[in-house]
């Protein structure tokens, strides 16, 4: 299958890559022009050309909205995109319009408890079961600290049976009947005993939990093909495995930046895989963090008392 991905920062190179060992044709349109060409991926200058040869085009969701209606209004299979997602992006009063509108509580300031995202494939009228979960690692330091980066790493699985389910229920009515989109939703939200507060909504492949999303997929290119068509009614993936995905930066430049990632059946052995192909490869000039993955068996040992899984 021929794919064309539009990317804006170069994010969903990952994405191409498990494209292509699926023996899928990839396309790519970057829109930053000195971005490297990481996997000898063929480039083009002109994705409304690209679209028509294509049979599926996926697009990085925060600021193509209007390439994405486009393409949709011509009857292409589109994953992503779309000016209301831009919207969402951008503007962050919308976004919690959105949230409040959905019946979901927002989380305060003051709110604390076991931060993760949620979210799923939306097939343009519902959700496909299994849902998607990840820990999101965002500060440089272990533990949490130091300066927020746009992402050091994260863990992410699929589960069929949660609570959690609801939750993300409550937003399709939106998503069917005021955006014609098909592709990836997120909640990022604090969980307590018996309640979610939301703090962000995000539609879109954004980084870095895209790491860990198409290496949990049997066959990641049939099954998008398919959810562009709205023909998916189950995401293909084996679930209750773990993707542990770590992601070093060059130390002169910051912006160029290498993913790591391992599957496991238990958390402690996709990560003892991931650190040891890391150590292996690293440049000596790159920073990383060391703690991806600890204390993931606790929050998860929390939510499952609590009845969420």
């Amino acid at each position: 299958m021929r794919i064309l991905i539009v990317s804006k920062t170069g994010d969903l190179v990952d994405f191409a890559k498990q494209l292509l060992s699926e023996g899928h044709e990839v396309i790519m349109y970057f829109k930053k022009k000195q971005l490297p060409n990481k996997l000898d991926i063929p480039f083009t200058k002109n994705p409304t050309s690209e679209m028509m040869k294509s049979e599926l085009i996926i697009i990085e969701d925060d600021t193509s909205g209007e390439f994405a209606d486009k393409v949709r209004s011509l009857n292409r299979p589109v994953i992503g995109g779309g000016t209301v997602v831009d919207k969402l992006w951008k503007n962050q009063e919308f976004r919690k319009s959105i949230i409040e509108g959905c019946n979901l509580d927002l989380a305060k300031p003051t709110t604390k408890g076991i931060r993760l995202e949620i979210g799923g494939w939306f097939n343009g009228e519902e959700f496909l079961k299994p849902s998607f979960f990840c820990f999101p690692y965002f500060h440089l330091g272990t533990g949490d600290v130091g300066p927020l980066t746009r992402g050091m790493g994260s863990v992410g699985f699929y589960k069929i049976k949660s609570r959690f389910n609801e939750y993300l229920k409550k937003l399709e009515t939106f998503f069917h009947s005021s955006t014609n989109y098909t592709g990836y939703i997120g909640l990022d939200c604090f969980v307590n005993n018996d309640s979610l507060q939301v703090i962000d909504l995000q539609a879109g492949l954004h980084f870095p939990m895209i790491l860990n999303i198409g290496f949990l997929h049997n066959t990641l290119g049939t099954f998008l093909f398919k959810l562009a068509l709205k023909n998916a009614k189950m995401v293909a993936v084996q679930p209750d495995r773990f993707c542990i995905s770590v992601i070093t930066y060059e130390l002169d430049k910051p912006e160029i930046f290498t993913s790591y990632y391992s599957l496991g059946g238990t958390i402690e052995e996709a990560k003892t895989k991931v650190y040891k192909m890391l150590r292996k490869d690293i440049p000596e000039a790159s920073y990383y963090r060391i703690d991806i993955g600890d204390e993931i068996n606790d929050s998860l040992n929390q939510l499952e008392k609590r009845g969420w899984f």
